[in-house]
């Protein structure tokens, strides 16, 4: 049985969160320093990072905003101009859009607050097509996008109140649901690739045609999110890790030896690759 995953229009309230969620000690760690990441910003101990640029570029970036509970990745395109910066611009328009955001309250609903993730990434898609646009040497600045928020406290479709992830992407970084309950799906796609072998058929920036994959996933006890760029998962899973191994190396331990497990074993050595592991349980109890 697939986890049950919500998109388009949704009409639901939200409701002040419960009472009894204690916070947590905000631990802190350097994410992905044995597997050559090579951040020096800490993370709490919901999230894990670990990355491997390539030797002449770095086009893979993440915002992580710990007290929002919002995270991105996102992968510049080889073959259009400035990769590293445009992805970067994609992440500074999520810090920028929820750096300081207040948690979900009043009458925000799961559909706002998608609509609000596809809202955010559009306006990076209009930044970067002004600021990157196309030369004579050079396609305009494109990169792939996967905004993850959680949220807690919110009425799902069926009126209950829980938990959920809300998720918005363009391209091919995916998303997926570890579940430990449904073992036998291994990980659980929750947006696929929007493309065919290795070339995205859409981006933002150039060639962007909307936000066209979103929703909304209900969180259990023991839920994992993982999201990765393609050079880390491949679009195939051909060469790469597969939804049997992703899951198999993701079900136990912490977020951080997670990612840097999934990292040690995603074969491609041709692009660079990030991975994040998000355990959002733990993040609600800090909100």
């Amino acid at each position: 049985m697939r986890a049950a995953v919500y998109s388009g229009a949704m009409d639901m309230e939200s409701t002040p969160p419960p009472d009894g969620l204690p916070p947590p000690d905000l631990e802190l760690h350097m994410p992905g320093d044995a597997a050559g990441s090579g951040h020096e910003r800490q993370l709490p101990i919901w999230c894990g990072e670990a990355g491997q640029p390539k030797p002449d570029s770095d086009q893979d970036k993440s915002v992580i905003l710990i007290e929002q509970q919002v995270v991105g990745l996102f992968d510049g395109l080889g073959g259009h101009r400035d990769g590293a910066a445009v992805a970067q611009r994609g992440a500074d328009v999520v810090d920028r859009t929820y750096g300081h955001a207040r948690p979900v309250a009043g009458q925000q609903t799961l559909a706002d607050l998608q609509a609000e993730l596809e809202r955010c990434l559009t306006t990076a898609s209009q930044e970067i097509a002004s600021e990157y646009p196309s030369t004579d040497k050079a396609r305009g600045g494109a990169t792939t996008a996967m905004v993850v928020r959680i949220v807690h406290g919110v009425a799902g479709p069926d009126g209950e109140v829980g938990s959920f992830a809300v998720f918005a992407g363009v391209g091919n970084t995916p998303a997926f649901l570890i579940r430990p309950s449904e073992s036998e799906e291994g990980a659980q796609k929750l947006a696929g690739n929007e493309g065919f072998g290795g070339a995205s058929t859409n981006q933002l920036g150039y060639d962007f045609h909307g936000v066209r994959r979103s929703g909304v996933v209900k969180l259990q006890e023991g839920d994992r999110l993982v999201l990765a760029t393609d050079g880390a998962v491949g679009t195939d899973f051909a060469t790469n890790l597969s939804p049997r191994r992703i899951f198999d190396t993701c079900v136990s331990g912490t977020a951080q030896g997670a990612a840097d497990a999934l990292l040690g074993i995603s074969g491609n050595t041709d692009d660079d690759k990030k991975i994040i592991v998000i355990d959002p349980m733990l993040a609600i109890a800090q909100q």
